[in-house]
């Protein structure tokens, strides 16, 4: 299991980033991982069912393919979520 730390990012008018709604536990964007884009399901490991805005939590992540990134997370590495080209939240790996 993959533990990350994450923040989410509210929509702001004039701003091409975050989300109307804060996600939920279960969520699916797209992770990019340095130049990689993909899929995955981020799930709470303290058990709340919806992230509030601008809060770092911390998470579990699953890729939806690991069979085609085997070793893509990586302790520290920085990552991005987005919906479509909306960046909707950053975070970092913390344990792999």
């Amino acid at each position: 299991m993959t533990i990350a730390s994450v923040r989410f990012l509210q929509k702001q008018s004039g701003v091409r980033q975050g989300r109307i709604e804060p996600p939920q536990t279960g969520y699916q964007p797209a992770i990019g991982l340095g130049g990689v884009f993909t899929s995955c399901l981020i799930e709470s490991v303290d058990g709340k069912l919806v992230f509030p805005f601008e809060e770092v939590h911390l998470v579990s992540l699953k890729l939806m393919f690991p069979d085609q990134y085997p070793s893509a997370f990586i302790a520290g590495m920085k990552v991005e979520f987005f919906e479509g080209n909306i960046l909707v939240g950053q975070g970092t790996i913390l344990s792999v």
